[in-house]
């Protein structure tokens, strides 16, 4: 392809080994365009983030980048953690020389305005910028500095400035902001409610964000001007007007763009299917189909993703590889419509596991494009990040009446609860960050607590993975692997659904089961017994079951296609810990220990 473009390559890597991996698996790229590698991975949780006692949304924030984790302006600097600083830097200087290695370009993401902690504020108080944290996910309020002064843009010239002069290679560089630890005074969106200084009130956001780019631009100088001029992309929470008003201020290295809904102009977006903690998927399908766009005039830039959720981690070498080989084939020989697009997947197939399996790949890949929609279609809320994970379903013991739990028996998995209140993590399954998970309406609101969907999915994702695993020889081991992934994703689907309904009878019974007293049940014969409990026991042998074989899974080589923290002490609601497969096996023997619970307040059958 003729066209000169850029490759944004996203990561959110520790180790250096990993980084070295990936800048030679991206710098085949070199020959399509421009290759730009991000650098500012942190070293390590920004434990300085989070207040004593914890605090659910500071931990959304605790590996995200922010300019002051990397070069603090000076005033600064006695408010922050110098030796996670240094550890920061020091991991910018190494991932800088691997990509000089390889002649690569350098990309930055940072969230900003960035949290400050309140002492700096008691030194500053006229720099204080809005509230941006959100009220039902925190345990304590946090702000950020106002950038509608000169002061407070200084601060944030300064420290651009020595970054993008300290990194010449430095051409892209992605500011979020309204979300996850950053925010702008006045917006919209804002988790609490529009709010800031009253001086700012009435400045257009347009205005705001423009003159803060200015700003940083010239502080970059040299380093950001001419042939070297930096691009800006700013996504975030934004209202259809906040959007319009920065369009306005759009230019040839800046634009504005939601944090989700259609594609950006300016750009494609791709990379592997992550959904924290399965790594090892990835859809060809819907690469290709976004790809079809770099036909636009307008799309000068392929940003590739491989971050996991809130730069957890990232994904595995062998899925890097297999992305990378596809944007290069299908830039060497671009295609369009269904049938081309079918016809070059199919020639990609052959590529990746010989021609005699080409067909049975590409047919597994369709339909695992066709289950993955399928998912987001009808279970928008049921992923394995949010739920799965930050809710714990995938560990925690599904029991009738978790009121019954001791403490040592909540100690592994409810400290990591995405929920400010413990009462509300511990007994309300479905608690949803502050909200509460929904399932399509007609389910919602039927006496049923099923969730059909769950079902079909599963199903659809056991028979693709089955087919996946039958492919044989050394190139496709990567789908076979894909095949266990599926399996396990499946699974926290699994647990999803049986924890919704599950929940959903106990909302039932709510009152009896918070008043801890047993009922005896009526000594009439009665062949059902109270058909709740009939329900409760469903999901619960269904939840035992699922539990038993993810285990299997994980012992089978599976525990290599998970994200899990390699240490214990940085498990947190967006990470596992390291000794999962333990904790599933303690999962098991709680609920078989709390077996009997729901019959001491609901009627068994008595035939």
């Amino acid at each position: 392809m003729s066209k000169p473009l850029t490759f944004i390559v996203l990561t959110a890597v520790r180790n250096m080994d990993d980084y070295a991996t990936l800048a030679s698996q991206v710098a085949r790229l070199k020959q399509r365009g421009k290759v730009d590698v991000a650098v500012t991975s942190l070293s390590s949780r920004t434990l300085a983030d989070i207040p004593p006692g914890g605090s659910p949304w500071h931990d959304y924030t605790s590996c995200l980048p922010a300019l002051e984790k990397f070069v603090p302006h000076k005033d600064l600097e006695p408010f922050v953690d110098r030796e996670h600083v240094r550890r920061n830097r020091e991991q910018l200087a190494q991932s800088l020389a691997i990509l000089r290695q390889h002649k690569l370009g350098a990309a930055a993401q940072f969230h900003i305005p960035w949290l400050l902690p309140e002492p700096f504020f008691e030194t500053h108080p006229h720099l204080r910028g809005p509230r941006i944290d959100h009220p039902r996910r925190s345990r304590r309020e946090a702000f950020a500095m106002c950038i509608d002064s000169p002061e407070g843009r200084a601060f944030y010239a300064d420290m651009f400035g020595r970054f993008a002069k300290e990194i010449p290679e430095l051409s892209s560089v992605h500011l979020l902001t309204n979300d996850a630890g950053g925010g702008l005074c006045w917006a919209d969106w804002q988790y609490p409610g529009p709010n800031g200084p009253g001086r700012c009130r009435q400045i257009d956001v347009g205005t705001r964000v423009r003159t803060l780019i200015d700003d940083i631009r010239k502080a970059a100088g040299a380093a950001g001007a001419g042939d070297r001029a930096i691009d800006f992309d700013l996504r975030g929470n934004l209202s259809d007007g906040e959007l319009l008003s920065l369009a306005r201020h759009h230019d040839d290295h800046f634009t504005a763009r939601p944090q989700h809904g259609p594609p950006p102009p300016r750009h494609i977006a791709i990379g592997p299917y992550i959904d924290s903690p399965v790594l090892g998927l990835f859809d060809p399908v819907a690469m290709v189909k976004s790809l079809e766009r770099v036909r636009s005039a307008n799309v000068a830039r392929v940003v590739i993703d491989f971050t996991a959720n809130y730069s957890r981690g990232h994904e595995l070498p062998e899925v890097q590889a297999k992305v990378i080989d596809l944007v290069d084939a299908y830039l060497a020989e671009p295609a369009s419509g269904l049938m081309n697009r079918i016809k070059f997947l199919r020639k990609l197939c052959a590529t990746w596991v010989g021609e005699d399996q080409a067909d049975a790949l590409l047919e597994a890949l369709y339909d695992l494009h066709d289950a993955l929609n399928y998912r987001a279609a009808t279970l928008p809320f049921f992923t394995a990040n949010y739920a799965g994970m930050s809710m714990r379903h995938i560990n925690r013991p599904l029991v009738a009446v978790p009121e019954k739990l001791s403490p040592e028996e909540e100690s592994y998995w409810l400290p990591h609860v995405f929920n400010p209140s413990i009462k509300e993590a511990r007994l309300d399954y479905i608690d949803f960050h502050g909200g509460r998970m929904t399932a399509p309406e007609s389910i919602d609101r039927a006496s049923n607590p099923r969730v059909p969907p769950v079902a079909v999915f599963v199903a659809r994702a056991s028979a693709i993975a089955d087919r996946l695993e039958e492919l044989d020889g050394p190139g496709a081991d990567v789908f076979r692997r894909m095949g266990t992934s599926l399996r396990i994703y499946a699974s926290i689907i699994r647990s999803i659904g049986n924890f919704y309904a599950a929940q959903r009878v106990r909302d039932r019974h709510t009152d009896r089961f918070a008043s801890g007293e047993a009922r005896t049940p009526p000594k009439l014969a009665d062949w059902y017994g109270d058909p709740d409990l009939q329900l409760l026991n469903e999901f619960m042998r269904d939840e035992l079951d699922n539990t038993t074989d993810l285990v299997r899974l994980l012992g089978d080589g599976g525990i290599n296609q998970v994200l899990l923290a390699k240490d214990p002490g940085d498990e947190d609601p967006f990470l596992l810990g390291p000794d999962l497969a333990n904790q599933l096996n303690h999962k098991c023997r709680i609920m078989r220990r709390h077996w009997l619970d729901a019959e001491q307040f609901l009627s068994s059958p008595h035939k």
